[in-house]
């Protein structure tokens, strides 16, 4: 009993050392250098559940899909200005793309054995699209720009890619202008300055202490759903920092985004939360590792060329890991 009295006080003690600590600025300036690399890995679980449902009185039957996505990218520090804001390159290197369902089997894409840009048929749906994509992606530059308080500003050179696909393929398929212009707002400048604030933009804008919150808009660009974040600093010391965080995010329930197919459109209604923690190297703060679980849910709805609008009941949980790895 003496014991547990005695761990419970030094407990409580030690809390209040932490929760009176100073704060202090959780910031990357001074963290980067000229010429300097960083290699990163973004691992990728997808699990879609749709439910049964009734179209023109027929009862359709629900169906499941995973996806399983890596991702090798680089950070390539370009210039340091005077005032802390600093400009990289960055690079994908590699991607890998396994994906799997009840009704259509399963397909795969991986960039090391990547189909030429010339044999890629564009009516050939999703997975045709995605060989493209991942054929634009890599190995190729693309230039970041970081604001003086290390908060992402912009991801430059996507528009410029797809707009040398979209005249290569223009004239090869009637289908080429509708798919190329939904891949440019998924992937282009727009899209990845969204899609990589996640791992650049959540720094606070104030000094902070253990315990300390802080909350920052989040978009989810695939499915153009926003919301916002809100992180805790859980703890800090000369090695490492830790945080952990929750997301809420939904659709613009009045004006939701349509993803154009071509002869298939879909736009999503949906809710969903996520968790995770973040890994941060000290003193300079430079992400080590972040994880998330994200789950969403509520109406697809779906349009082709032979059906108005199909309402779907959709479930999707995402777990993703994106974490430093050394070359």
């Amino acid at each position: 009993m003496k014991n547990q009295c005695f761990l419970l006080a030094a407990g409580f003690f030690a809390l209040l050392l932490t929760s009176c600590a100073p704060a202090q600025k959780l910031s990357n300036e001074g963290g980067f250098r000229p010429g300097q690399k960083m290699h990163y890995r973004l691992t990728e679980y997808t699990y879609t559940q749709t439910s049964a449902f009734e179209n023109e009185g027929m009862e359709i039957p629900g169906s499941t899909s995973t996806q399983n996505k890596i991702t090798d990218l680089t950070y390539t520090v370009k210039r340091v200005h005077p005032d802390n804001s600093v400009d990289l390159e960055l690079m994908f290197t590699h991607i890998y793309d396994k994906e799997s369902d009840d009704q259509d089997g399963e397909t795969e894409y991986d960039t090391d054995n990547a189909t030429p840009d010339s044999l890629i048929d564009l009516s050939g749906g999703s997975l045709a699209g995605k060989a493209l994509a991942y054929n634009v992606l890599i190995n190729r530059p693309f230039q970041m720009k970081l604001g003086p308080d290390g908060k992402l500003v912009s991801v430059k050179g996507m528009n410029a890619a797809w707009d040398e696909m979209e005249e290569r393929f223009m004239e090869e398929s009637p289908l080429a202008a509708t798919m190329l212009k939904n891949m440019k707002s998924q992937f282009g400048d727009e899209a990845m300055t969204v899609g990589q604030s996640d791992y650049w933009s959540y720094l606070p804008d104030k000094p902070v202490r253990v315990g300390s919150k802080w909350k920052k808009p989040y978009q989810y660009a695939p499915l153009r759903l926003s919301g916002s974040t809100t992180y805790t600093l859980k703890s800090r010391d000369n090695k490492q920092a830790r945080l952990s965080y929750i997301t809420k995010l939904e659709s613009d329930k009045k004006n939701p985004g349509v993803l154009d197919m071509g002869m298939i459109k879909i736009r999503y209604v949906l809710e969903g939360s996520g968790t995770g923690t973040i890994l941060l190297d000290q003193p300079n703060t430079t992400l080590r590792r972040m994880d998330q679980k994200m789950t969403m849910s509520g109406p697809m709805q779906v349009k082709t060329s032979l059906t108005d609008w199909i309402t779907v009941p959709i479930s999707i949980t995402l777990d993703s890991v994106f974490e430093r790895v050394e070359k």
